[in-house]
């Protein structure tokens, strides 16, 4: 099933809030500062009808919003917002028209700030998911330039992209070279210089000169849609964290409003002191608000996940948070991971009366044109004189083809082997080509390691990740020597699709860890269900995110930003629960006792969440 049919229009949840501008901020503080300063000079006049009207001006600047707002809200009004208005309402109707102004007047600057922050963190994620430019220009069938909204983009349309402007849709340069900044679409990215065939995506920004472009699909299935899908889907489901306070949350209010009751029970019957007893309900109220648990905790498996997508990795699932802080062991395939996707041809052989350049122009001829980063090697040797014809593809095989009346077959050893070829003698070899079932060569080509990949294992091993396997279907030779330079602590050479995911199920069993697999969906999806945490690697040319439930676009630097972030997210989670329950706690005994009044408690509360939200804006920059 593709992301795209598994949500659909679905966006962040934080992308919904209140649009909290500097005009709404700035009213907001204005209306409760006013207030405050009103019920302030009511404090210091006698009693008397001035302090009594000033109070109730104060409490009206400071809460006929939130009064309307609960009254318009009904079934649907949040329960945080009642407890809290019950509980200002409280002293206001005891005849503490100062404290009831004042607790309110606190309240309007509270949920103003809390607004305004969680408007900020949602322009954050609003950065991170919008990379799209809005508008495109396409060419016309009269070769004429005219802009139009990116999302009425299809695959096929004709676009130019000029310098300093955005891609607007994956798609192939057909005309043009530039430079492109690939920073907005993952922050391990690097510019990239691009040319004619080669794969821009969605995100890229052109930084030297214009090119020409196709689309090479509709504007909503570009890649950086997909991850955003998954990254909105994610947040659709609850860490082991989470789920915990989603339990505290339906309890707890319930466990505090008995004890109010038996409090005002108590002191109303026994002692007769019903004031008393009203003064300790407010304060429980407060205490039984669940919004420092409840809005302030989802945010941080949320920044989490919205982190994760801009590093380039992203999660059909806030629960893999946990899995992924988890791993100490990764096995990853060397190919797209530890490589720069860079082929270049490092040896060849070829038959008695055959010439390198003829070998690699049939070759070109064979497999050359294509967008594979393979087909690409033999591309510059292509003869345009010269065309296969009776083409037939065997995918992750070779292929068959009619040249001037010769049958030629280029492929791998197996592939050759199948078709009836003995090139037994010539073994080791990553392409053979072959003229009527006589061979005439063989190539070998090596895709170049990244210099950051020794690094980035490193990086892994900083974070605790115990063990490092590489895996490759590279002969034992070249495989001895890509490992030599890897940094890994194994190596699995010649492996098949079945022999990854027996790899990974020994890993398991042996070592006893929690494990992960990165490789491309094609050919590792078996070792991608054995995984713990299944990583598919995203190539341009197969997304491959209906395979996998987390999916990476960059390099192992990635994943050892991942488990960093995942254990990050959990440890404030865990910080959180415990300053927040520890606070709960004392605000509640301290009510019990008398030595706490409402504004004192909700003032506390306030500090919790808000400093959940500061911590969450952290974990952003960081």
């Amino acid at each position: 099933m593709k992301v795209k049919n598994m949500v659909r229009n679905r966006q962040s949840t934080y992308f919904k809030l209140m649009q909290m501008n500097t005009k709404n901020l700035k009213k907001g503080l204005l209306l409760g500062v006013l207030a405050l300063a009103v019920v302030f000079m009511a404090s210091k006049l006698d009693d008397g009808f001035f302090r009594w009207f000033l109070a109730i001006l104060s409490f009206v600047v400071a809460g006929a919003e939130s009064v309307f707002k609960l009254i318009k809200g009904g079934k649907d009004a949040k329960l945080d917002m009642g407890l809290v208005v019950v509980a200002i309402f409280i002293p206001f109707f005891m005849g503490k028209f100062v404290l009831a102004a004042t607790t309110m007047a606190i309240y309007k600057i509270a949920t103003t700030l809390i607004s305004y922050m969680m408007a900020n963190i949602g322009k954050e994620f609003r950065a991170i998911y919008d990379v799209c430019p809005k508008y495109a220009n396409i060419i016309d069938d009269n070769a004429n330039i005219r802009q139009i909204p990116s999302e009425n983009i299809v695959k096929g349309m004709k676009l130019m992209v000029k310098a300093d402007e955005v891609v607007p849709v994956d798609c192939m340069v057909t005309e043009g070279f530039s430079e492109f900044d690939t920073s907005k679409v993952y922050a391990h990215g690097k510019n990239e210089s691009l040319s004619s065939g080669d794969k821009a995506l969605a995100g890229y920004v052109n930084i030297n000169s214009s090119v020409t472009c196709v689309a090479a699909c509709d504007y909503d299935e570009s890649l950086v849609k997909d991850l955003n899908r998954m990254a909105d889907m994610a947040e659709t489901t609850a860490t082991t964290g989470e789920k915990r306070f989603i339990k505290i949350a339906k309890w707890y209010p319930i466990a505090v409003l008995v004890l109010a009751i038996l409090v005002l029970l108590v002191s109303g019957f026994m002692s007769s002191d019903w004031g008393s007893g009203m003064s300790v309900v407010s304060v429980l109220l407060i205490a039984a608000t669940t919004g420092s648990f409840m809005v302030a905790v989802p945010l941080f498996s949320t920044c989490a996940v919205w982190k994760l997508k801009k590093k380039g990795l992203a999660i059909s699932s806030s629960e893999i948070l946990d899995e992924i802080a988890d791993i100490n062991c990764i096995a990853f395939e060397k190919n797209g991971i530890m490589t720069d996707g860079v082929f270049k041809i490092s040896d060849t052989y070829t038959a008695e009366g055959i010439s390198e350049e003829d070998l690699l122009m049939i070759a070109g001829i064979c497999v050359g044109g294509r967008t594979h980063p393979i087909s690409r090697i033999f591309t510059p040797y292509m003869n345009e004189h010269l065309t296969a014809e009776n083409v037939m593809e065997f995918p992750g095989k070779g292929v068959e083809c009619t040249i001037m009346g010769k049958t030629f077959i280029c492929g791998t050893e197996e592939f050759i082997k199948e078709c009836g070829v003995d090139v037994e003698e010539i073994p080791g070899y990553r392409l053979y080509i072959t003229i009527d079932n006589v061979v005439m060569g063989a190539v070998s080509y090596e895709d170049k390691l990244s210099e950051s990949s020794a690094n980035d294992i490193e990086e892994l091993r900083k974070l605790g990740v115990e063990k490092v396997v590489m895996f490759t279907t590279d002969k034992e030779d070249a495989a001895k020597i890509a490992f030599g330079a890897s940094g890994a602590d194994e190596y699995v050479a010649e492996v098949t699709p079945f022999g990854r995911a027996e790899a990974v199920s020994k890993i398991k069993q042996e070592e006893g860890v929690t494990c992960a697999y990165v490789g491309e969906a094609l050919g590792g999806e078996q070792a991608i269900n054995e995984a713990d945490v299944g990583i598919s690697l995203i190539s341009k040319e197969n997304n491959g995110l209906e395979f996998s439930k987390v999916t990476l676009l960059g390099k192992l630097r990635t994943i050892a930003d991942a488990v960093d972030i995942a254990r990050v997210a959990n440890s404030k989670v865990e910080i959180h629960f415990y300053c927040a329950s520890a606070a709960k706690i004392i605000i509640t005994l301290l009510g019990l006792f008398g030595a706490l009044n409402i504004a004192s408690a909700l003032v506390i509360d306030v500090i919790l969440t808000m400093a959940a939200f500061v911590s969450c804006k952290e974990m952003l920059k960081k």
